[in-house]
């Protein structure tokens, strides 16, 4: 009867939205974790099993895709774990020295020209069938290769390349370098301690200068600037000093800020270079 049929209706309806919040609760949980996977702060496999997981709505599919942005290796997740460990507050920044310009087998380069203009006249430029040079001290080394000859050069990296992996610098940005995080990212490249330029910020030709632009003060009174130059991981300070003596700002940051910068500006992402070719 009546007095039978309302307490289960809406015994069924609070059991249908209490369903309900679980779910769009889990779904959220869900895309935090996605993005937490991310920027490498937490392995892939240690909730894809779990129950919460699997209840999140049309998380399945959303793994699938995600989940590919994940660092190929676990190089990244082990370096971030181990800068918490250390308590710092923030990546150690290294002065400009003398480093390595790796520029094109044939053609000119206008990045490996400028580079070598803005440093102290001691950097050794070489082509990617050359040794590095011996030194038993870390250096900077710049990679201005264009990105249609990044994954080859990647893939024969000639053994003195490979001792010395972790001070490669690679650059992103505009029409001519676009961006490049799919390669880097299939060779476990992409992390904070691997050094990414962002060029959007700069032009080389007829003279080097800087083309951010300046967008007056924020609420704090600071200078608020778009497009400009930034750099994240180990010789993050020694790029951005040596841009910044030559009249070019370049910020610095972990990764993750780097990232945002990267792609919070549309001509950066126009071009997404992939094996061979941009798409």
């Amino acid at each position: 009867d009546d007095d039978t049929m309302t307490p289960l209706f809406f015994l069924h309806a609070s059991a249908s939205i209490t369903d309900g919040l679980m779910t769009a609760s889990m779904t959220i949980i869900a895309v935090i974790l996605l993005a937490m996977m991310s920027a490498g702060r937490v392995e892939v496999a240690a909730f894809t099993h779990s129950p919460c997981w699997r209840r999140a709505a049309g998380v399945s599919s959303l793994l699938s895709t995600l989940s590919m942005a994940t660092w190929s290796d676990s190089r990244a997740v082990r370096e971030y774990q181990d800068f918490l460990a250390s308590g710092q507050q923030e990546i150690s920044i290294t002065p400009d020295k003398p480093s390595v310009i790796v520029r094109p087998a044939e053609g000119s380069s206008e990045l490996a020209e400028g580079l070598c203009g803005m440093g102290f006249g001691n950097d050794v430029v070489i082509t990617p069938d050359q040794e590095l040079p011996y030194s038993e001290e870390p250096y900077p080394i710049y990679i201005t290769i264009p990105p249609t000859q990044l994954k080859k050069f990647l893939t024969t990296l000639p053994d003195s390349f490979r001792e010395r992996r972790d001070d490669f610098v690679f650059f992103s940005g505009g029409l001519t370098f676009g961006n490049v995080e799919k390669v880097l990212k299939d060779y476990g490249y992409c992390r904070d301690t691997m050094t990414q330029v962002l060029v959007t910020g700069m032009k080389f030709s007829p003279r080097i200068d800087d083309i951010s632009v300046n967008l007056g003060n924020d609420a704090q009174g600071e200078v608020k600037l778009a497009g400009e130059c930034c750099a994240c991981g180990k010789w993050q300070g020694s790029i951005a000093q040596r841009l910044e003596r030559n009249g070019v700002r370049c910020k610095t940051g972990f990764y993750r800020e780097w990232r945002r910068s990267m792609v919070s500006n549309p001509g950066n992402t126009l071009f997404c270079f992939r094996g061979n070719g941009f798409i």
